[in-house]
């Protein structure tokens, strides 16, 4: 349950939010660019010693000790909770963000203790070693992640190198790798074509060598902030690090769609069906397919039948939300024009005691001439 928000929105003598936003240019951010922005959300993945295409995998996983990072999210994503942290990012502070009146640290070691993963210094990321190699072995590369074509990769056009592979050419391995590289790494969204960038990262991790995907995940969440259209990343994460430092929100506020777990066998299922063209995708599976393939596949019509009322909810809440803030708009308008009767009253009381006092003083013969004052002139507002 996350704390419970107590205070309304409130611009006291700002120009902005001051409770959900650290400066006006931040809650301009907001309404500009991150209000509207969409998101990729974190999968896990779902793997069964069983399955022969789970084994290479799972030995990764103990390997690289990533047994809690490719685990399903535990925290659902807020989607006001990530705008306001991706609009409020700019304006950090010693590796803290604003948020709701709370600091939100978003650095190594927080993200560490959420995953549970283990430290790799910039220095010993094979990652980034293979990036800076000047003639890397791209056939090598190509054959570790099963393609075995003898011009497996497409050349640019302009540098006249090695730019992207074919999804649909790599081992189910490799393109479980690829997926969660998509949503939890370096995330993106439906992609056909693996940009080297992408298939490096993915060699790496099938061949079990220390990569920093702590700063990658820091590196990708700097460059979304920077954006004008920008994709919102890590979401479940930015949650689960804000519900860590107190952050409060409410019940009702829109939790953002999560996919289904990356699973060998919904994949292999797939490409079984695009080898056999449009007639095998209308027919019903098989018993052949196994309790376990039936099952995920139960699970992910669920899933998405689950999908479209979360989505019809996200927009009843996103008009009642709009709603509101237009209501909250016209309060404070409403309170403003309070406050200038409030302060003009209290100063025309205070001639009129001024002038009561004058008054006394002429009657008592203690003022000869009394200095009467006139009320204030009433402000153009009021």
């Amino acid at each position: 349950m996350p704390p419970k928000r107590k205070n309304p929105s409130s611009r006291s003598s700002s120009n902005w939010d001051t409770t959900r936003f650290v400066s006006e240019a931040a809650e301009k951010r907001y309404k500009k660019n991150f209000f509207v922005a969409s998101a990729i959300s974190e999968r896990g993945m779902f793997l069964a010693e069983e399955n022969f295409n789970d084994v290479p995998i799972l030995e990764v996983v103990l390997a690289l000790k990533w047994n809690s990072f490719i685990e399903a999210p535990k925290q659902r994503g807020v989607s006001s909770i990530v705008r306001e942290f991706y609009a409020n990012f700019a304006d950090r502070k010693d590796g803290k963000i604003f948020v709701r009146n709370k600091l939100v640290p978003f650095d190594r070691e927080a993200i560490k203790k959420i995953y549970k993963l283990p430290n790799v210094p910039q220095e010993k990321c094979a990652f980034r070693a293979l990036k800076d190699e000047e003639n890397p072995d791209y056939k090598e590369i190509a054959k570790e992640l099963g393609c075995a074509d003898a011009k497996p990769w497409t050349i640019s056009s302009t540098t006249h190198k090695p730019k992207s592979i074919k999804l649909s050419k790599l081992h189910v391995s490799s393109v479980c790798w690829l997926h969660f590289v998509g949503h939890h790494i370096i995330p993106a969204g439906h992609f056909t074509n693996v940009t080297k960038e992408k298939a490096f990262l993915t060699y790496c991790i099938k061949t079990k060598q220390p990569v920093d995907v702590i700063q990658l995940m820091m590196n990708q969440v700097d460059q979304a902030a920077k954006k004008n259209i920008p994709t919102l990343y890590f979401p479940c994460l930015i949650t689960a690090l804000c519900a860590k430092a107190r952050v409060p929100w409410l019940d009702y506020e829109l939790l953002m769609d999560l996919m289904g777990p990356i699973c060998s066998a919904n994949i292999c299922e797939a490409q079984r069906k695009k080898l056999a063209g449009p007639s095998f995708s209308s027919a019903t599976p098989s018993s052949s397919d196994g309790p376990l393939a039936q099952l995920i596949q139960e699970k992910t019509i669920l899933i998405q039948e689950q999908s479209k009322l979360i989505e019809e909810q996200r927009k009843l809440l996103e008009d009642q939300r709009n709603a509101s803030e237009a209501r909250h708009q016209e309060l404070v308008g409403e309170l403003r024009l309070l406050k200038l009767h409030a302060t003009y009253n209290t100063s025309c009381l205070e001639v009129v005691q001024a002038n009561v006092r004058e008054f006394i003083g002429f009657i008592a013969n203690e003022t000869k001439f009394p200095k009467y004052q006139d009320c204030p002139p009433l402000l153009p507002e009021l």
